[in-house]
């Protein structure tokens, strides 16, 4: 993810109230997705999901080979920063995981995500502390396109910065799509500057 982008701060102010009203975030962030199964193979496959042979599919972002979608979050007013006003993106983000087995071995399938590398300062007074904003400021709302599994789906969250946190767990032989909506929390002043990140998502099925 990509933390909103800080002009160059004007001459000290005398109060701390004064200088906040000049700091400004920009945040990023960018959506990775990894497939993992027992073949370790990305395959389409037809709507049937109960067919010969095992086959996983999962999507982040875009519908195109190799793309990899940016989240912008945009630029925080200075008297804006930490204030709890989130920042959502003006975009959904498409998410759609598919699985198919054999009818006689089911197996469980897994959707998960690694943000443990926060979203780093990569311009602006951030630069000086090396400032890293954890992707815990960042939420979403799950709006599920085929939500016939329920509590199965991803729900309503936020990132926890862990590297292997699970989003979704169901049986194979089942779809999941999504359209999510991700906010920056935006509860906690961090120096000025511009700030990006990456979110792994993983999908697999032993």
């Amino acid at each position: 993810m990509r933390a909103p982008n800080l002009p160059p701060l004007a001459p000290r102010l005398a109060t701390a109230s004064a200088q906040r009203g000049w700091r400004m975030l920009v945040v990023t962030f960018t959506a990775l997705c990894l497939v993992s199964e027992a073949g370790a193979v990305f395959t389409a496959f037809a709507t049937d999901l109960v067919l010969p042979g095992h086959a996983i599919t999962l999507r982040v972002g875009t519908n195109t080979p190799g793309a990899v979608d940016t989240v912008n979050f945009g630029t925080i007013a200075g008297d804006k920063v930490g204030d709890g006003a989130t920042q959502p993106t003006a975009a959904a983000v498409r998410l759609d995981l598919r699985a198919r087995s054999t009818i006689a071995t089911y197996r469980t399938v897994t959707l998960t995500a690694d943000s443990s590398a926060g979203m780093a300062c990569i311009s602006g007074t951030c630069l000086g502390p090396g400032t890293v904003i954890p992707f815990s400021q960042v939420s979403w709302t799950s709006n599920a396109t085929a939500p016939f599994l329920g509590n199965f789906d991803v729900q309503n969250s936020s990132f926890n910065g862990s590297s292997a946190q699970t989003l979704a767990s169901f049986t194979s032989g089942s779809r999941i799509q999504h359209d999510l909506i991700f906010k920056y929390n935006n509860t906690t002043v961090y120096p000025a500057g511009s700030y990006s990140g990456k979110v792994r998502f993983t999908a697999s099925m032993p």
